[in-house]
């Protein structure tokens, strides 16, 4: 059986983002300045800030992993997603189709809403990761998690109040609690893809 222990996992990713804190640090800024810069363009903003903001997302995340293996990244690699159009586009699909089946599912029953969060929550770890294609992103990630729903449900609520925690810390603590939050994810996802194992998170990941 898998180990998605919340307290091994974040010990784990922790050990990746400290190994050179203040650029993890200064990269999460940025990634925050520029998510709050989309959700002001008027009209638009909200969504924007859901399309743009998941391509910010695979490049930081992408940036993450290279800093836990204390290898050398740019701003290739955190504009990733958006150097080629196809990736582009099919990242853009995969956001669109990621709210429509859970909007569906919360319409549906409540209930039904959180399953879809668990079943879809490695989608952008399956793009970045495995295949740039919208719908085996969505695919996949169902297949990762659909027998793992209880301990994926008990992980993602030690995220969320992990991150309270680092937002009542003056808001700073959420420079410290999102990266290691993200790595954590990547974690989890490396464990379920890997036949159930337990690699590192340099075994696990690969950067190209």
């Amino acid at each position: 059986m898998v180990n998605l222990s919340f307290f091994s996992i974040i010990e784990e990713a922790w050990e990746g983002i400290r190994k050179n804190l203040p650029l993890s640090l200064a990269l999460t800024f940025v990634f925050f300045i520029l998510n709050i810069a989309f959700t002001r363009i008027p009209f638009v903003g909200m969504y924007m800030s859901q399309l743009i903001g998941t391509c910010l997302s695979i490049g930081y995340l992408r940036c993450l992993v290279l800093i836990s293996k204390s290898e050398n990244f740019g701003f290739s690699d955190f504009f990733w997603t958006f150097q080629n159009l196809n990736r582009f586009l099919n990242c853009m699909i995969m956001v669109v189709l990621y709210w429509v089946i859970v909007i569906f599912a919360f319409i549906c029953l409540i209930i039904p809403g959180f399953f879809a969060l668990f079943f879809l929550s490695l989608h952008t770890q399956v793009f970045l990761f495995e295949k740039e294609d919208a719908v085996h992103a969505i695919k996949q990630s169902y297949n990762l998690t659909k027998n793992h729903v209880w301990s994926l449900s008990l992980f993602f609520t030690g995220i969320f109040f992990f991150n309270v925690l680092g937002a009542i810390s003056l808001i700073i603590g959420l420079l410290f609690t999102i990266p290691t939050s993200v790595l954590a994810i990547v974690i989890v996802y490396g464990r379920l893809k890997n036949n159930f194992q337990q690699p590192s998170l340099t075994e696990q990941v690969q950067t190209t």
